[in-house]
């Protein structure tokens, strides 16, 4: 794996991810990281963090995180809001 120049929380979702997602691949955790920053959908490669305010408050987006309940994970390992949808093609 190259060497990547990543935020505090990028660096918190990639070990995370190759801990409990991804089988200690980190040649993929990297690309679900890199990914997500530049855009997340439904079945691809990528991450996105769930905003819980906005989620409370914002029905249109509500009913977006809902429709991707399987890339749902909601732990207190993950960085920030701790909710985030992650997808990736394997």
């Amino acid at each position: 794996m190259e060497s990547q120049i990543w935020t505090k929380k990028q660096k918190a979702l990639f070990d995370w991810l190759v801990q409990w997602e991804v089988s200690g691949d980190e040649e993929l955790a990297a690309k679900i990281v890199n990914a997500g920053y530049l855009g997340y959908g439904y079945g691809v490669i990528g991450c996105e963090e769930v905003d819980r305010e906005r989620y409370e408050n914002d029905s249109d987006y509500r009913a977006f995180i809902g429709s991707q309940r399987e890339n749902w994970r909601d732990d207190a390992g993950l960085p920030g809001s701790e909710w985030w949808l992650i997808g990736a093609q394997y």
